[in-house]
């Protein structure tokens, strides 16, 4: 009778490892295969370095979409971009001092050509010499 007993609850104890849940069992496993367990944390690791690895090459496509715009791109178009209203009239340069300081700011970077100033006036209306009455354009000066 004790022999039934004994297969019972063998029996029952299987019966409660299998139906339990897998995360309460996993502990137990791993401590009885160490296999399992490097296996475990070779894949974390694998799992962790390409985790990693998306800025690494998020910056590199950046940098290489930025070499490529430098090389190929307007150079009026590429690069630092800095805007501000200045009078243009009354002599004098107005841009003076404060191209000065954007420069002493900045420094010349390798590989870059220097500063190009452009100077944008206010709105004009301009028509042909001589043209037909109403044709006019208006331009940027």
């Amino acid at each position: 009778m004790s022999r039934v007993r004994a297969a019972g609850g063998a029996a029952r104890r299987w019966l409660r490892v299998v139906s339990s849940p897998p995360w309460r069992r996993a502990p137990l496993l791993v401590r009885r295969s160490p296999a399992l367990a490097v296996g475990v944390a070779v894949a974390a690791s694998v799992l962790g370095l390409a985790g990693a690895s998306r800025p690494l090459f998020s910056a590199s496509a950046g940098r290489a979409s930025l070499h490529q715009d430098l090389e190929e791109g307007c150079p009026f178009e590429v690069g630092l971009r800095v805007e501000r209203p200045v009078p243009v009239a009354g002599g004098g340069d107005p841009l003076a001092p404060g191209g000065a300081a954007l420069d002493e700011a900045v420094g010349p970077i390798e590989g870059i050509a220097p500063a190009v100033v452009s100077v944008f006036g206010g709105n004009a209306t301009i028509a042909p010499a001589g043209g037909e009455a109403g044709a006019t354009a208006t331009v940027q000066l």
